[in-house]
């Protein structure tokens, strides 16, 4: 009986063994964390995306509502180049295929393959709603979020 309680301790020592070796093998191996590009940032999108905030920001009601409002913010970019640099581009683009309320009826705008979505304050809506996409032009014109 004396043999058999030492086999069995001899062999649950060896699994542990064998266990905490596999522990270490894995542990001890370099994470290769593979991140891909961030074209959005690299392009200074998110740049744009914050002076088109700033924009708004400063919009009074009197900018209207609709095509009025769209109108407006594209004067004001041209209006004060050397403020909106940056967005001195853009340009009005294809209106959204998109049926979600939030972006339908929006102010769209395209600079290469930067596409913002403006949504306009209503009665209804008492903020802006703003979408903004790195859009591939080769594919369609459209935000990924906007045909689905």
């Amino acid at each position: 009986m004396t043999y058999l309680y030492a086999g069995l301790g001899i062999l649950m020592m060896s699994g542990i063994v064998a266990i905490f070796n596999m522990s270490l093998k894995i542990t001890s191996q370099p994470i290769q964390a593979f991140f891909p590009e961030n074209k959005y940032q690299k392009n200074k999108f998110d740049v744009k995306d914050k002076i088109f905030l700033e924009l708004l920001q400063n919009a009074s009601k009197d900018w209207g509502f609709g095509n009025n409002f769209c109108d407006k913010i594209l004067s004001v970019i041209n209006e004060s180049p050397s403020e909106f640099s940056d967005i001195g581009n853009y340009t009005e683009s294809l209106p959204s295929p998109s049926l979600n309320e939030k972006i339908s009826d929006s102010c769209t705008f395209i600079d290469s393959n930067h596409r913002v979505l403006i949504k306009p304050k209503s009665q209804e809506n008492k903020s802006f709603y703003f979408f903004s996409c790195a859009a591939n032009l080769k594919k369609t014109d459209y935000c990924d979020f906007e045909e689905n």
